[in-house]
């Protein structure tokens, strides 16, 4: 069962998406937060952790290049969109 997501978490996970779909690549986290209004990095960060959480995400962590997965849209329908970009 996929977990709901707050309007918060919808606005986030569909500005990626379409980050993604415009531009190729990955946003980084500041961008993220500035297409839904958050300005602090911890804020942003408890969000996309819950993406993650629920199953909407996954990430790769510490020195591995960053990678995102989107692995649903926000009204929870699998996702095929795949995206990986190496730290600069």
């Amino acid at each position: 069962m996929i977990s709901k997501l707050t309007t918060r978490q919808a606005q986030m996970l569909d500005a990626i998406i379409g980050y993604v779909e415009q531009y190729g690549y990955l946003p980084t986290i500041m961008e993220i937060g500035a297409m839904v209004g958050l300005h602090k990095q911890g804020g942003i960060e408890s969000h996309l952790e819950a993406l993650e959480r629920k199953g909407y995400i996954k990430r790769t962590r510490g020195n591995t290049p960053r990678a995102t997965r989107i692995l649903r849209f926000s009204d929870g329908t699998p996702a095929r969109v795949t995206v990986t970009r190496e730290e600069s």
